[in-house]
């Protein structure tokens, strides 16, 4: 939960009129960030950390046919495990890891020729997530936006994000946010948005 951690501390100097006298006051800027986290990883369908994140080799089926290139629906690849193309959907006999290059976004074969035709013939397993070192700053920008947004929301409402009804998510526990991201906030997401998320 490195990033969470990262968060909490960029947060206290984005705020500059937090006083952080009480060790709750940690616990309660990092249950608001693993909130807003959440909600960012959904809008932009992507991770953002692997380290909290259970059963992190995800695979997904995607239909082959003549194209050498397939996006994965979670993004971005940090490697690929194992590719099969397969119709009779056994998955016994993976590609070579010669045969393919990963892309954060998408795997691609080396050959001249594409994935076999078929439906949901070609699963891959792949762990996903930013590394926090990689994050863009764009990002992380707009996450600590949403964070300030739902910090005075919080004193004005009297949020309560020690004692509020949690949800899981991705192997993780988080708090539900009142509501969703600001306009701005998804405005700066959408910066640099890729234009293909693929399908599973």
């Amino acid at each position: 939960m490195a990033f969470i951690t990262t968060l909490v501390g960029d947060f206290k100097t984005y705020e500059r009129d937090i006083q952080d006298v009480d060790p709750v006051v940690s616990t309660v800027i990092a249950n608001v960030a693993k909130a807003v986290l959440s909600k960012v990883e959904e809008y932009r369908n992507e991770f953002y950390t692997t380290t909290t994140i259970a059963n992190n080799v995800r695979w997904g089926r995607y239909s082959g046919g003549a194209s050498r290139q397939i996006y994965v629906s979670r993004p971005p690849i940090q490697s690929v495990t194992n590719i099969w193309d397969d119709s009779s959907y056994a998955w016994s006999s993976a590609l070579a890891s010669s045969t393919y290059v990963a892309f954060p976004r998408y795997v691609q074969l080396l050959s001249n020729w594409g994935f076999a035709a078929g439906n949901l013939n070609v699963r891959i397993d792949y762990v996903s997530g930013w590394k926090e070192t990689s994050i863009p700053a764009f990002i992380k920008s707009a996450i600590l936006q949403q964070m300030g947004f739902e910090w005075k929301r919080n004193a004005r409402e009297g949020q309560d994000w020690l004692g509020i009804e949690s949800i899981s998510s991705q192997g993780q526990t988080i708090v539900p946010l009142q509501g969703g991201l600001l306009p701005s906030v998804k405005h700066a997401l959408d910066y640099q948005r890729p234009n293909c998320w693929g399908a599973q």
